[in-house]
């Protein structure tokens, strides 16, 4: 049983990536020379880095071979052997299909020299095949898959090995769950900043229109929050509480229950969180949370399947939607300050439920 299907894709990238860092090889250096020196191989070709792999393999058995028999190194040689096999299985998957893979990220020290290298694989059915392989049925869950072809495709699933079951409706009443989309201003990456001035002027207004109520603004990014924080009232500011900085989001969330009027503003609480009844009576989605371009994975996985990007921008709208109404006899008002949101909506209507659609109220 998998719940939150929706997510496994996520989860599964997570567990199949391999992460180079030269800090926790210098721990398997003999000798005491030069520091160990990752070369930098690029992004643009994750097999470039093939021989810089073999090398690290190289020092890693040279390590293990040297002090096998030194019982005072016992746990740094178990550490050392795990990840020599770790490097082992991720360079046979990068030789067998170098195409399937992208250096996320390569980060560099001060000093220009690279101290991490992250390759993640683009497609991840040869990861799933495994996962759904340990039982004869395998149920998988959420509130939110809306494609079966999508969802087969993305976990490298035969849709004719898919039974899917959709419930389209849902048991709560409309009039407790609308969506008001408020067509402030049109946001992309170039005139995200010349809007945040009429972004603000709209939260402060739905915050006023809600005293006494608690909430939740939901960003894509902290420096939304900083702004919208910096430039509401100073009434409403001391309303927000943000999860920049916090570590512990149920800490969070009991500060919030226990405050009267309080409203969270975050980009992270789109999922997993629970803001029934007076938790949440009113929620802001800032913009369309479309997927990280600024990830190379994401980008190429746009690049290669433009439909998966506007399935997981749909996805996390719905999400993002459910975060506060939880049953029958909830209410709350979701406002939608993004322009692209109706255009979003009206381009892939087939992507969202009908209870989504219609409980849309579009405002000129």
């Amino acid at each position: 049983v998998c719940d939150e299907v929706h997510d496994l894709e996520k989860q599964i990238v997570g567990f199949a990536s391999f992460a180079l860092k030269r800090s926790a090889l210098e721990h398997y250096r003999n000798g005491a020379g030069n520091e160990f020196v990752v070369p930098d191989r690029g992004v643009d070709d994750p097999a470039a880095w093939l021989d810089v792999l073999s090398d690290t393999r190289g020092m890693l058995d040279e390590f293990c071979a040297t002090h096998l028999d030194d019982d005072s190194l016992q746990d740094r040689v178990a550490a050392c052997k795990d990840m020599d096999e770790a490097l082992k299985r991720f360079t046979t998957d990068l030789k067998a299909d170098p195409a399937n893979w992208v250096v996320n990220g390569v980060k560099k020290a001060k000093d220009g020299s690279v101290e991490e290298v992250v390759f993640q694989p683009i497609q991840i059915g040869s990861f799933t095949h495994s996962l759904f392989e340990t039982a004869d049925s395998i149920l998988l869950m959420s509130a939110t898959i809306f494609s079966k072809e999508l969802l087969c495709k993305t976990l490298g699933m035969k849709e004719e090995d898919v039974c899917y079951i959709s419930v389209r409706e849902s048991i709560f009443p409309v009039e407790n769950r609308p969506i008001h989309a408020l067509n402030t201003a049109r946001l992309n990456r170039t005139n995200m900043d010349a809007s945040l001035e009429s972004i603000a002027k709209a939260v402060d207004a739905i915050m006023n229109r809600h005293v006494g109520e608690r909430g939740v603004i939901h960003t894509t990014s902290y420096q939304q929050v900083n702004y919208i924080m910096q430039h509401v009232s100073e009434s409403n500011r001391a309303r927000l509480v943000t999860t920049e900085g916090s570590s512990e989001r149920s800490v969070l969330l009991r500060i919030h229950s226990s405050t009267d009027a309080s409203v969270l503003i975050s980009p992270s609480l789109f999922q997993g969180v629970d803001l029934k009844d007076e938790m949440s009576r009113f929620q802001v989605v800032v913009k369309v949370p479309y997927p990280d371009l600024s990830e190379t994975r994401t980008m190429v996985k746009l690049q290669r399947d433009s439909a998966w990007y506007d399935w997981q921008t749909a996805l996390r709208l719905v999400q993002t939607y459910g975060r506060s109404v939880r049953s029958e006899t909830d209410h709350a008002v979701t406002y939608v300050l993004d322009s692209n949101f109706t255009r979003f909506v009206d381009a892939h209507r087939d992507l969202f439920p009908a209870y989504f659609l219609e409980a849309l109220k579009v405002e000129e």
